[in-house]
């Protein structure tokens, strides 16, 4: 049970401008809050309070009714948009960030930098919703207007807004001008990060108070949540075990009949190209789950032969609470796994552990592990490598099919992942699919599969992912014909203004390319993107921007601890 507790305090708080600051209670221990926003958020039973006052419905009729009064389409029109991105309870950043502050560390603060960063995406004549002094410093086009919402304790967006349209309704200024622009601009379409359970209810109530028939989101179809859980991709330890599955046969078929025991194969009727893995559900009870989890190890041993996992929340972000190289004959620590999983919350996917292939950019060894788009419906052009830090993600290099071989990468890889994405989209696609990255893994698994190169999906994100930014940023600066564009996360300093950040960027370009900032959160989290003649020199010079702001000051070298 987590507690949440306000503190007054003597002078306003550095990150939020506040007089107060919050200390969370976790089992007992109190650990600091230190995020730009609070860490209060609605529970079930605050949502389904608002459901009833707002709506008279129940939860169970959200998705339903919000589609009565949304359009899932895009904003890749002239029309005007309203962003409003709030990060998602179901990738568990909360959870994410609490964490990190439990351990000393710096959180990157998720909720802050996916609200800020989305002013990158605001043109003019746009309606930009935010919050925190990030999100209020942040540069952005001329002729956007902002309307900045006075609640920093909220975790989420979404749930601030919710609250206060229960307890203010119409009378808070902030819904009333949300209210007067649907009104007055019936065409405008709602960008956000995803479309969830909170924001449905808040679209189908702004939709009624401002009498509109349907607004336009440009957003996957609510229904398709079970593709944001990783545990949709594998079967779950139970059905596992009611697989016949010879383990002298080749491990290949032992896999086949695996993925035609998961929730994605009921769903699609076609097993995808997933890793070997399981997922462990709590619905049981906390001995069961304990106990699925040894289970499950020992399904990867003795099926496949392997002696290495990973373990992955089944909902999360930013590559939160992810353990790999997990020696699956460690059965001490196996154990110990289970039981921080299960106070963690929420499912979980132990999966093979991957070796990836690599490559090398500017002294940065990079894992070769792609993600492929969907906008619109479409596939877009080529690939993205992602920066990785551990398993987080750190940016991404666009590479299309020329940049790829000349990496010295596999014609036959690269064509194997752009068919699975628009094998898996088109399927998908009749079921309301506009947006989506898909992360896959290139590179060995060991065991009965040897040294063979497996090319697997890793994740579906049926959601806006960071890797817009850089397909914002090739849109504004379009790139020639196997030239390259890139982008890096970064860590600022915490005294770094964008202004600064961007203004250090645009003074040191190497000759015909270009070097912008996207966002920056500072003391947590930054985003910068340049061009560059190849995929690997736009890499490079990614690489060699951080390290430039690094020497000058404005950003810091590596993560560190508080």
């Amino acid at each position: 049970m987590i507690d949440c507790r306000r503190v007054a305090r003597s002078s306003l708080h550095p990150l939020t401008g506040e007089s107060h600051e919050w200390v969370v209670v976790d089992e007992g221990r109190s650990i600091p809050w230190t995020s730009y926003a609070g860490p209060l958020r609605l529970s079930q039973a605050d949502f389904a309070g608002a459901c009833r006052t707002l709506l008279a419905i129940e939860p169970a009729d959200v998705p339903d009714v919000a589609l009565d009064h949304a359009e899932i389409g895009s904003a890749d029109g002239p029309e005007r948009r309203i962003i409003l991105h709030s990060t998602t309870p179901t990738t568990r950043g909360f959870e994410t960030d609490l964490a990190a502050m439990a351990e000393g560390r710096v959180p990157v603060d998720i909720t802050t930098y996916t609200e800020t960063r989305a002013l990158y995406l605001a043109r003019p004549g746009d309606l930009a919703v935010g919050r925190l002094r990030p999100w209020r410093l942040a540069p952005t086009a001329p002729g956007v207007e902002r309307l900045a919402l006075d609640d920093t304790d909220h975790y989420y967006m979404s749930h601030a807004l919710l609250h206060r349209a229960v307890n203010r309704g119409e009378r808070d200024p902030v819904l009333a001008r949300l209210i007067a622009w649907l009104r007055e601009r019936r065409a405008t379409v709602l960008s956000v990060y995803d479309f969830e359970p909170e924001l449905q209810l808040l679209v189908a109530w702004l939709a009624r108070r401002a009498g509109v028939h349907r607004v336009r989101v440009d957003a996957n179809d609510p229904r398709l949540v079970a593709w944001n859980r990783k545990g949709t991709l594998h079967p779950t330890v139970e059905a596992a075990l009611a697989v016949d599955v010879d383990p002298t046969a080749d491990p290949t078929r032992a896999l086949d009949l695996e993925r035609r025991a998961s929730d994605a194969f009921r769903i699609l009727g076609e097993p995808l190209a997933v890793l070997p893995g399981y997922t462990v559900t709590r619905h049981s009870g906390r001995d069961a789950f304990h106990q699925d989890f040894l289970r499950a190890g020992k399904l990867l041993s003795e099926r496949y032969g392997l002696t290495q996992a990973c373990l992955k929340p089944s909902e999360g972000g930013d590559g939160g609470r992810i353990v790999v190289g997990i020696d699956l004959a460690d059965h001490a620590r196996l154990a110990e796994l289970a039981s921080r999983a299960w106070t963690s919350g929420g499912d979980q996917v132990i999966e093979a552990h991957v070796t990836y292939l690599q490559r090398d950019v500017n002294g940065e060894r990079i894992p070769v592990a792609p993600s492929t788009h969907l906008r619109d419906g479409s596939v877009l052009d080529g690939l993205t490598l992602q920066f990785m830090r551990g398993p987080s993600w750190k940016g991404n290099i666009y590479v299309d099919r020329p940049g790829w071989q000349a990496l010295g990468l596999g014609r036959a890889a690269y064509d194997e992942i752009r068919a699975e994405m628009a094998a898996l989209t088109g399927r998908l696609r009749h079921h309301g699919l506009v947006q989506a990255g898909i992360d896959f893994a290139v590179g060995t698994l060991g065991g009965r599969f040897e040294d063979t190169v497996v090319v697997a999906i890793q994740d579906i994100n049926a959601k806006l992912t960071g890797a817009v930014l850089l397909r914002e940023f090739m849109a504004r600066h379009p790139i020639d014909t196997s030239a390259g564009a890139a982008t890096r996360v970064f860590r600022p300093a915490a005294s770094a203004t964008p202004s600064a950040v961007q203004h250090h960027l645009s003074t040191k370009p190497a000759g015909g390319t270009r070097r912008e900032l996207i966002a920056t959160v500072p003391g947590r989290w930054g985003m910068l993107a340049v061009t560059g003649a190849t995929p690997l020199e736009a890499g490079a010079l990614a690489l060699t921007a951080e390290q430039d702001l690094i020497a000058e000051g404005l950003a810091a070298d590596g993560w560190p601890t508080r």
